[in-house]
This record gives structure tokens, C-alpha cells and sequence, in this order.
């Protein structure tokens, strides 16, 4: 890390000139530090290595990556509970080959237009429920519970739209 803080300072003082430079030692070792965490949670040969060190990961974007791309579940759901990008949860909500993970997500979610999406064209059906109980706008609620070909989505989307009406559900 040392030599990682030689270069940072050296880079900082060439680019911004003698004095004009706001990278301490201690946020150039913080920032070597986090490189070497993102390596690992990128390269790992180990699963449970790029795990410890996803959960150590504090940059959005390298986060991002590892949710998109790491061949393990339980990494990939590591870095999606630190997202918090409403954009990059979305992605993942429709992208993300396991459903679980999926599930997880849309729980997050508040984009209306993509959980009526998700509520109606996720593969499984406890993700298109899990999407239909955090729709708010009745119009939406109404369409999927009249036509959705789905009975059980049909019936969860009636069940929410009497929530939110404050009426007791018809089954």
C-alpha cells in the first residue's frame, strides 16, 4: 500500500501542481485498500473469498459488476443488498438468472412501470406476486386482475387493489 500511496500523492501533485492537493495519505491508503478488495471481489478464485470481499466493497460500480456478473448466487445477492441504485436494482430485477435473487430485489423496487413489467412477464410466479404487492396504482391493479392470464397473479392483484381500496377482497 505504500507504494499504491507514492504513486496516488505523485499522480495528484503532477496533475494538480505542488499544494494543490487534497489526497492525504490516509484517503490515497483507503482508495489502494478498496482496489485491492474490488480485485479480489472481480478475480477471486473462491467464492466465498469474492464474498467476504463484496461485502467489504463500498464503489457502486464495481458493486454493479459483481451483481451482474459473478458466477455465484450468494456473491451476487452480497452485492445487490449494497446496491441502492434505483437503476441498477431494475436492472438486475429483470436480468438476474435466479429468481430468488429477483424476488429479492423487486421487494426493493418503486418504479411502477417496471413492477407492473416484472408482475406480468417474470418467468416465476412468486416473483410476479412478490411484484404485484408493491404496485400502487389501482388502474394497474385492475388490468392484471382482469386479464392476466395467470389465476394466481389475477387473484393477488385483486387482493391488492382491495388494499388499497380498504374493502374486503372477493376471492
Amino acid at each position: 500500500m505504500k507504494q499504491a500511496t507514492s504513486i496516488s500523492i505523485a499522480l495528484c501533485l503532477g496533475v494538480f501542481g505542488l499544494g494543490n492537493c487534497n489526497l492525504h495519505a490516509q484517503d490515497a491508503d483507503a482508495l489502494a485498500a478498496q482496489a485491492a478488495i474490488a480485485k479480489k471481489a472481480l478475480e477471486g478464485k473462491d467464492a466465498r473469498a469474492r464474498e467476504a470481499a463484496t461485502q467489504q466493497l463500498t464503489d457502486p460500480a464495481v458493486l454493479a459488476r459483481v451483481a451482474a456478473g459473478d458466477r455465484d448466487t450468494g456473491v451476487r445477492r452480497d452485492a445487490v443488498e449494497k446496491i441502492t441504485d434505483p437503476e441498477v436494482l431494475g436492472r438486475i430485477a429483470v436480468e438476474e438468472e435466479d429468481s430468488s435473487v429477483r424476488r429479492d430485489v423487486v421487494a426493493r423496487l418503486t418504479n411502477q412501470g417496471l413492477l407492473a413489467k416484472i408482475a406480468v412477464q417474470d418467468s416465476q410466479a412468486y416473483v410476479r406476486t412478490a411484484a404485484v404487492r408493491k404496485l400502487t396504482d389501482p388502474a394497474v391493479l385492475a388490468r392484471i386482475a382482469a386479464q392476466y392470464q395467470s389465476e394466481s397473479v389475477r387473484r393477488d392483484a385483486k387482493v391488492r387493489l382491495s388494499e388499497l381500496r380498504g374493502t374486503p377482497a372477493s376471492r
